[in-house]
């Protein structure tokens, strides 16, 4: 089945777990699955009790039995006999994977292992009444090239992505988020942090002693390098504006092209160039405008009123 389209959205400190680059991509991509599922299950429940889109439901759940016997029940029933291995079926399902390649309990150990993660950390960080960094739309596709680059033999085929390369689109895309429009400002230190799995300084430091790998930050020059070569594979855009000097950081959108990236760099960058004067001056110049508007309504008003009384005049002579 296709994964094209296909979106997993795990939280930013999933890239400081495990002892390798190898442990960590295979554990995400089995979190990332029955996550999904979980996900899943819950927009569906709702969506069948509401009534609508019901059709479509009911046939992938027809689809989903044969892979779970115990769910060859009546879809009430079934959405009342949530399960782990319901998310896992789920999740099989809505990215499109191979249940034989990803069986049930690998997927369920690993998704309780990165989940279990992912509270020490927030605990070690103090973050527990934070709102976690995700990283919004990461194409499964991007996961599974990943993970072939570090599991499988090179085929020649032009399918993989590099962890480095994997780690930097991560870094931007959790920095995009959910914002509207999709684009944001990142500095290079910041993408160095954020590859690591962290989205704050503070944060950083706290949780940098609990790494079992031996990643180090990367250097400015590979980050430049990296970020260049994913916006010419059209995995985000990329702006950096002209300074005159080496910029210190640079404009990152997705699901939009570079024009409109451009835009949004130039309005805030001459919003921030005139500070709360720019923003004053503008103030009063829509008020002058008004003040102006109102006093030319008022003229023409008078001066319609002046014609009509002349007419009037006319007509009783």
């Amino acid at each position: 089945m296709s994964t094209a389209h296909k979106f997993i959205n795990p939280p930013l400190i999933a890239l400081a777990y495990g002892t390798s680059e190898r442990e960590r991509i295979d554990t995400l991509l089995q979190w990332g699955l029955i996550d999904v599922g979980r996900r899943c299950f819950q927009h569906w429940r709702k969506q069948i009790q509401a009534g609508t889109d019901a059709g479509e439901i009911l046939q992938a759940i027809g689809r989903i039995r044969t892979l779970i016997d115990r769910h060859d029940i009546d879809a009430d029933e079934w959405l009342e006999t949530y399960s782990d291995e319901t998310a896992w079926a789920l999740g099989v399902e809505t990215l499109g994977l191979n249940p034989e390649w990803r069986t049930v309990r690998p997927c369920l150990d690993a998704h309780t292992r990165l989940s279990t993660f992912f509270d020490q950390m927030r605990k070690a960080t103090g973050g527990m009444d934070k709102k976690p960094c995700f990283v919004h739309g990461l194409k499964l596709d991007w996961v599974l090239a990943t993970w072939r680059t570090l599991w499988q033999a090179d085929n020649g085929k032009d399918d993989r992505l590099e962890y480095g390369h994997f780690a930097v689109l991560c870094a931007v895309l959790s920095k995009i988020g959910s914002n509207k429009p999709p684009a944001k400002r990142c500095g290079c230190y910041e993408i160095q942090r954020r590859a690591l799995g962290y989205s704050s300084a503070a944060e950083m430091e706290a949780a940098l002693p609990f790494r079992q790998d031996s990643a180090q930050p990367m250097s400015r020059d590979m980050i430049d390098r990296r970020t260049q070569q994913l916006a010419l594979g059209h995995f985000f855009v990329r702006h950096t504006p002209k300074t005159g000097k080496r910029a210190q950081t640079a404009w990152y959108g997705s699901g939009i092209d570079r024009a409109k990236l451009v835009q949004i760099a130039e309005a805030a960058k001459m919003k921030a160039k005139g500070g709360w004067k720019a923003r004053w001056r503008a103030q009063q110049a829509a008020q002058t405008a008004v003040h102006g508007n109102v006093i030319a309504f008022e003229s023409a008003a008078d001066a319609n009123a002046g014609t009509k009384s002349t007419r009037s005049t006319r007509h009783a002579s």
